[in-house]
């Protein structure tokens, strides 16, 4: 197997290691498990909108969200498509969020 080059392509070989636990996400104060095949079509989806919108390789876009499982798959869709993201920090005070 060839050495990954680029973040996307770690993703990917990532994949490769299919776990129906993988990912865990909190819901009703329990950890329930996503799949590997959930998150990487919730990853497709997000990275076809970011295309739908517009934004091409070397881009930038902010992830305004908490650290929770949409974060990372708004941040491994950015990866696959070459767009940097700019991740913001939700502790920031409004006054410091706004652009000068």
């Amino acid at each position: 197997m060839a050495v990954p080059q680029t973040l996307g392509e770690l993703y990917y070989s990532g994949l490769v290691h299919l776990r129906p636990d993988r990912y865990l996400v909190k819901r009703d104060g329990a950890y329930q498990p996503v799949s590997t095949d959930a998150f990487a079509d919730r990853v497709r989806r997000c990275a076809g909108a970011l295309i739908a919108a517009g934004l091409q390789r070397g881009d930038r876009v902010a992830i305004f969200a908490y650290n929770r499982l949409d974060w990372a798959v708004a941040d491994f869709a950015a990866q696959i498509l070459g767009v940097v993201d700019v991740p913001l920090s939700r502790r920031c005070r409004r006054t410091r969020r706004s652009s000068s």
